[in-house]
């Protein structure tokens, strides 16, 4: 067993070393353990990828659960991909014929269902809520 998606955010790298101690302890008891490997933190002041205790630091965006994390705004960065997604499925999609039921089915299952784990997840603009309306209004 893999303990996997768990994001910790600490107030300063000093306590990296205890945190890894304290994952250990409880993989002593449950089985579960931290893939050093696989694991990456964000280090806003580091100048370019280090490694530090068996764990890549990084100075831009992690990405983590699909959605990247840093101190900066990234809507921009987590709103491209499925936006990318939606057009192109309503592309694929309109070259058939379908009914108007057939139209909101495609918007509910496929495009709005993109957009759901941003919108929970991060901060998007009134402007990009605008576009996505465009771009759905438009398929119908």
């Amino acid at each position: 067993m893999y303990a996997d998606d768990i994001a910790l955010f600490l107030s300063d790298l000093s306590q990296l070393g205890a945190v890894i101690k304290h994952i250990d302890w409880v993989r002593q008891f449950t089985g579960l353990h931290l893939n050093l490997s696989k694991t990456i933190a964000f280090d806003p002041e580091i100048i370019g990828p280090l490694n530090k205790n068996g764990i890549v630091m990084q100075n831009s965006p992690v990405k983590y659960l699909g959605t990247y994390l840093s101190l900066g705004n990234l809507s921009k960065l987590n709103f491209e991909q499925p936006l990318r997604k939606a057009k192109k499925v309503l592309n694929h999609w309109s070259k058939r014929t379908l009914t108007l039921d057939g139209q909101i089915l495609v918007l509910k299952m496929f495009v709005v269902s993109l957009f759901i784990h941003v919108l929970n997840t991060t901060f998007i603009s009134t402007t990009q809520i605008d576009l996505i309306q465009k771009l759905c209004i438009n398929f119908l």
